[in-house]
This record gives C-alpha cells, structure tokens and sequence, in this order.
C-alpha cells in the first residue's frame, strides 16, 4: 500500500495501487506514518502521486499526523497533488495546515527526468 526509499537524503513514500484516501484506509496510512516518523530523524516527504480524492476523515488524520511530526520538530510534507486535490487544498485553506512541498525541494538530482506535477 505504502512505498518507502530514501532518495538524496530524504525519506519518500508513495502509494501503490490506492487512488483515494478516505476513511476506510486513513487509519492503517496515519499509523505508518507516525511509525515512521517515530523511527526516523528525517522529514517525511508524501507523494501523492495517483491519488484523485481526499476525504474529510482523511485530511483530518494527515493534520494530526502533521502535528505529532511537528511535535517531534520533524515535517510531513506532501507533493505531486493532482490539480483536482490542489484545487481543494486552495478552496478549502487545507493548504495552509499542511506543509505543501514544491517537487524541486524533493528532487533535487538534475540530469534525471522525474514523473511530477508541479504545485
């Protein structure tokens, strides 16, 4: 469900095989999650990659994620937001409770070619 690899010194995890985060499968992602940011010293960098809705429930456990992370002095960071989940993040000032990554922070080896959506 959740891929995890260090790539140029950062922690990046990216859904397999999920397109929507809602309350069905919020709470096993939020569980990883703050594992692990529990088991590492890094930033967390979310890509959300493939993933076409967010529902209430959802958002409201990547808040509390992003909180614990802060309370560790670490980051939950999300990137790759598909327009549609952009516009909501926009509409809805959800974009300013989260930390919203531009893909350059997180990719920063050039000559490489990355599958990305640019926030």
């Amino acid at each position: 469900m959740i891929t995890f690899e260090i790539l140029n010194n950062k922690s990046i995890l990216a859904f397999e095989n999920v397109n929507k985060l809602n309350f069905m499968n919020i709470d096993g992602i939020a569980d990883y999650l703050n594992k692990k940011f529990e088991e590492t010293d890094k930033d967390l960098y979310l890509n959300l990659t493939g993933i076409k809705f967010i529902d209430s429930s959802a958002f409201e456990k990547l808040i509390a994620v992003h909180r614990f992370a802060n309370s560790l002095n670490r980051k939950l960071k999300l990137f790759n937001a598909s327009e549609e989940l952009r516009e909501i993040f926009l509409f809805t000032g959800i974009g300013k409770k989260l930390n919203i990554a531009n893909v350059r922070e997180v990719f920063e080896k050039q000559g490489y070619e990355y599958p990305v959506t640019y926030l």
